[in-house]
């Protein structure tokens, strides 16, 4: 009982693992190209957050029939699928440059004390001059203009533009996905697209490796705990003839 107990914490650890290595390398981007992307509260999209600034990237949760389940620069919503969004796309690229692209988001401050608004209740937190904040989207509301915005980690809702001077939503640049580093030596482009293709292979052997590397101790553990023991030697009982070793020629000499 206790080796079935050895395996499976085993094969548990080095599935985990595997999954994880596997997981990690699975992050998903939906690209906001235009101007009318809403993020939503709910999966069925009902209720309207903001719409969101085109040309940044959500990062994909998971999807239903109706949305994709994202978080856009900390804030967890929902995305209408087509024609609203494209499908996820993993990007390495957008990836590696990800909080670079929020900090061109959160680059923002109150000038003055203003009123934050809640999401749900529309109950009022007074908010203090030069407070950071991170800028998710617009909407219209009663005919005013409200910003979507967090602050701090974990404070969402909404400004009235009105309320904010030297803000609007025209101060927030266009994000425009990093371009890879050229390389030392020219190179054109039909060199440059022959190179590009063992990236995605290279990336193949490293999750190969990986995976080898943690299924070969696993294996070996489970040959270890199960190894059949070997036989005992043979060993004279006196219950048999005791064989005789000598030369049955020495007899003749005697």
């Amino acid at each position: 009982m206790k080796r079935l107990f050895v395996l499976l914490a085993v094969l548990m650890l080095s599935f985990s693992t595997v999954t994880g290595v596997a997981y990690a390398e699975e992050t998903k981007y939906i690209l906001i190209n235009n101007d009318s992307t809403n993020l939503y509260s709910d999966a069925t999209c009902n209720k309207t957050l903001c719409t969101l600034p085109a040309s940044y990237y959500a990062q994909f949760k998971s999807e239903n029939d109706v949305s994709y389940e994202v978080v856009f620069a900390g804030a967890n919503g929902y995305i209408k699928k087509s024609p609203d969004a494209s499908a996820p796309q993993k990007d390495s690229l957008v990836s590696s440059d990800y909080e670079n692209m929020v900090s061109k988001l959160s680059q923002s401050k109150t000038t003055q004390s203003t009123k934050l608004y809640d999401t749900d209740t529309d109950a009022e937190t007074t908010i203090e001059a030069n407070t950071n904040f991170t800028y998710l989207g617009k909407r219209k509301r009663y005919g005013a203009t409200l910003y979507y915005v967090k602050i701090g980690g974990n404070t969402f809702g909404y400004f009235m533009a009105s309320d904010l001077e030297h803000f609007s939503e025209s101060s927030i640049p266009k994000y425009t996905k990093p371009t890879p580093a050229p390389s030392a030596t020219a190179e054109t482009s039909a060199n440059a697209s022959a190179k590009a293709q063992p990236s995605e292979s290279n990336n193949g052997v490293v999750r190969i490796l990986l995976i080898i590397g943690i299924c070969i101790p696993a294996v070996t553990i489970v040959y270890l705990l199960f190894k059949p023991a070997k036989a005992p030697d043979a060993r004279y009982t006196g219950d048999e003839p005791k064989r005789n070793d000598r030369n049955e020629d020495d007899d003749y000499y005697q």
